[in-house]
C-alpha cells in the first residue's frame, strides 16, 4: 500500500512538472537557456538562433511565433542546423521559467536589444553573426533567410568584422575627443553663468513679478547644474 502511495505521489509530481513546463511561453523545440545552447553550438559547430520576444504584448512577436516559430516545418528545417533559444520579455512574468525570470532581462540588455521581435544569430562564443526580425512568407522563406545570413558568416567575420571594429574605434575616439572639448567649453562658461545668476537676482522688478523672476532663474539654474556636473566630470 505504501508503494502505491509513493508511486501516486511521483506521478502527481511528474504531471505538475510537465504542466509547469507547458505553462511557460517558450515554444516547442526552443530552450530559454542561452548558456547551454552556446555550449552545444560550439561543440557541434552550429549557430544559435536567439529570439528576443514580448510574447503577451508584442503583435509582431505573436505573428512571428504563429506563422514561423511554432510550425513543424520550421522546427524540422532548423533541427541539426541551429540551437533555438527563446528569450521572452512578457508583462506576465509567470510565463517564464525560474531561469528565464533571472536571466532574460539581463540578456536583453547585454545584447542591446531595443525592439521586439529581434532574432540574433550567434556563434558558439556568443558573438552576433546576423540580426533579423519578423518577415512575411512563412517558415521556408525564413529558413532560407537564416541560411543566407549564415552561409558567408566565416568570411564576414574574417574580412568585414575587422573593418567594422576599426571604424568603431575611430568613432569612439572622436566622440571622446568631442566630449572633452565640450567639457572645456562648459568650464569656460561656469563663471559667466554664475555672474548672470547673481546679476539676475540683483535686478529689481515690480513686487508682483518677483515670483515670475524667481521661476525663470530657478529653471535656468536646473539646466546650469547639469552643465556644471558635466564640466566637472560627474555626468
Amino acid at each position: 500500500m505504501q508503494r502505491i502511495k509513493i508511486g501516486a505521489l511521483a506521478a502527481a509530481f511528474a504531471a505538475a512538472t510537465l504542466a509547469a513546463t507547458a505553462a511557460t511561453s517558450t515554444p516547442k523545440g526552443f530552450t530559454d537557456n542561452l548558456d547551454e545552447a552556446l555550449k552545444s553550438a560550439k561543440a557541434n559547430k552550429r549557430y544559435v538562433v536567439a529570439v528576443f520576444s514580448g510574447s503577451d504584448w508584442c503583435g509582431w512577436c505573436k505573428k512571428l511565433e504563429k506563422e514561423i516559430l511554432s510550425t513543424e516545418e520550421f522546427r524540422k528545417g532548423a533541427a541539426g542546423k541551429y540551437e533555438l533559444v527563446y528569450i521572452d520579455n512578457p508583462r506576465d512574468k509567470e510565463l517564464l521559467s525560474e531561469h528565464g525570470k533571472e536571466n532574460n532581462r539581463k540578456l536583453t540588455s547585454k545584447y542591446e536589444v531595443r525592439g521586439f521581435p529581434t532574432v540574433l544569430v550567434l556563434d558558439g562564443d556568443g558573438k552576433k553573426v546576423a540580426e533579423l526580425g519578423y518577415d512575411r512568407g512563412g517558415p521556408q522563406k525564413y529558413l532560407e533567410k537564416l541560411e543566407e545570413e549564415t552561409k558567408y558568416a566565416p568570411d564576414i567575420k574574417k574580412y568585414i568584422t575587422p573593418i567594422e571594429e576599426a571604424l568603431s574605434r575611430n568613432d569612439e575616439a572622436m566622440q571622446k575627443e568631442m566630449q572633452e572639448a565640450a567639457k572645456k567649453v562648459a568650464k569656460k562658461y561656469i563663471a559667466v553663468y554664475e555672474k548672470a545668476f547673481k546679476d539676475a537676482r540683483a535686478t529689481k522688478v515690480p513686487e508682483y513679478l518677483e515670483k515670475r523672476k524667481e521661476d525663470v532663474i530657478s529653471k535656468q539654474e536646473r539646466s546650469f547644474k547639469r552643465i556644471k556636473k558635466f564640466a566637472e566630470g560627474e555626468d
